[in-house]
């Protein structure tokens, strides 16, 4: 919902430095590394308790996450992987940085644990969903009413409101929705 919004408009804000990043040679892969490290270190503060640092790392994965996209629209390309494998790369990459940070918050008990592991297995179905109905169906994920935007920024303000708790029961009924649109799509195709 909030996604394809959000992306539009960071697109256009941030569309000269993409290109200037693409064209300078900076492959998608960067912003995936980078992804991966400020979800690992707002994990490490999540799971020591430092709400505002979290935070701030929060955000600055959030922009990694889009800076892997942007830089894709921008036409910058992996050398090794065609399109299909670059989009794996993305969608383990997102689910390894999620699956980071909510391992963060289970141990900076911000959450209980149940919450935390249901989040994450929706999470992995949603995405599975999204990879099966593209392949089986031709239904791509941009067609979806929520996606991860939607969940990130949702975890963002739940952190923020000390509501960890009710923010992923809430990213699980998103991933619900998800996934049955997905498979509902896919079948009428």
């Amino acid at each position: 919902m909030l996604g394809e919004i959000l992306k539009g408009r960071t697109d256009r804000l941030m569309s000269g430095l993409t290109s200037r990043l693409a064209g300078g040679g900076v492959r998608p892969g960067v912003a995936r590394v980078g992804e991966i490290v400020s979800a690992c270190a707002c994990a490490a503060c999540l799971a020591l308790g430092l709400k505002a640092a979290g935070l701030a790392l929060l955000v600055v994965h959030v922009f990694f996450d889009y800076l892997d996209g942007a830089l894709k629209r921008a036409g910058a390309r992996e050398p090794f992987l065609d399109a299909w494998g670059a989009e794996k790369a993305h969608a383990v990459t997102d689910k390894a940085a999620e699956a980071t940070i909510f391992a963060g918050i289970g141990f900076g008990d911000w959450a209980q644990w149940w919450s935390v592991a249901v989040a994450l297995v929706t999470s992995l179905a949603a995405t599975l969903s999204g990879v099966f109905s593209l392949r089986l169906a031709g239904v791509r994920r941009e067609t979806s009413f929520f996606d991860r935007t939607d969940r990130m920024f949702l975890l963002l303000l739940s952190i923020a409101a000390n509501r960890v708790q009710a923010g992923l029961l809430a990213i699980v009924v998103i991933n619900c929705v998800i996934i049955a649109e997905r498979i509902v799509k896919a079948l009428r195709r």
